[in-house]
């Protein structure tokens, strides 16, 4: 399995039953904030492994 994968699917599923779990005991969860949350943390999630790349791309350069 890819690094990037694992290192996304960590993040995703914690990331996710946290916010779900916070956003249940307001009373807020519905079908569509759980959709845009479960959205908005893979977008977030993909935008970290593409920092992550790009940093390596840069200590990379510089050594």
């Amino acid at each position: 399995m890819n690094d990037k994968f694992l290192f996304f699917c960590i993040y995703f599923v914690s990331v996710a039953i946290i916010s779900l779990t916070i956003l249940y005991f307001a009373g807020y969860l519905s079908v569509a904030t759980g959709f845009v949350d479960l959205l908005l943390t893979a977008i977030a999630g993909l935008g970290i492994i593409k920092l992550l790349e790009l940093e390596a791309e840069a200590k990379k350069r510089n050594h």
